[in-house]
């Protein structure tokens, strides 16, 4: 017999799958509480979780069809690679060693990092969860791109590799809801584009 969890997440996945928002979810979260959670709290966060399921889903299916575009969309932000590090070099060197050099790498800098933020293949490598990570720190010379995959982080507040929620939901479920099959669709996310292996392509210099 189902469950009020096990009913609250089902509704919640339901509505992922139909397009709907989180807005949408029905139950309230009471913040002003005494000792333990009042149920419509609770209801909140299982409904909360079975639409965080129904995206991790989403996300996983829609990478394994798009993975021509995902190598494009890398291949297109490595072109700035060569020149962004370039001026993060020269920037981290210092005023004092590089004169009024260092104004114009700062300010380069600066504007390659806004271009590959605002452009159509960050979104797209956003939507699917991926994070590119443009250096800036001393410690991260020579400064080239670097990659998270943070499809786990869907589920929230969690390290990108901890794989405790989607465990928990095999171990609570099993077949029902569809988990076990997200969960094998999970393990084979090894088939996917590999956006590491592909940030060590050297890049092209793309000047604009």
């Amino acid at each position: 017999m189902p469950n009020s969890f096990e009913e609250h997440f089902a509704e919640g996945v339901a509505a992922g799958k139909n397009g709907l928002s989180l807005e949408a979810c029905p139950y309230v979260l009471e913040l002003d509480r005494g000792p333990g959670w009042p149920a419509p709290s609770i209801a909140y966060f299982d409904w909360h979780l079975g639409w965080k399921f129904a995206r991790f889903e989403r996300v996983l299916r829609t990478r394994k069809e798009m993975k021509e575009p995902i190598r494009s969309a890398i291949t297109s932000l490595l072109q700035y690679q060569a020149d962004y590090s370039s001026h993060s070099i020269t920037e981290a060197r210092g005023l004092f060693r590089t004169g009024l050099r260092y104004f114009k790498a700062r300010k380069e800098a600066i504007r390659i990092a806004a271009l590959i933020r605002e452009s159509k293949e960050m979104r797209l490598l956003n939507e699917l969860c991926y994070g590119l990570h443009l250096p800036w720190h001393p410690s991260e010379h020579p400064y080239t791109f670097q990659s998270t995959d943070q499809i786990l982080m869907i589920f929230g507040g969690m390290p990108p590799g901890d794989e405790s929620q989607i465990r928990g939901l095999l171990t609570k479920f099993g077949d029902r809801h569809g988990v076990r099959d997200v969960w094998r669709l999970y393990l084979s996310k090894d088939d996917d584009v590999d956006l590491s292996q592909l940030l060590h392509v050297p890049g092209k210099r793309r000047h604009g």
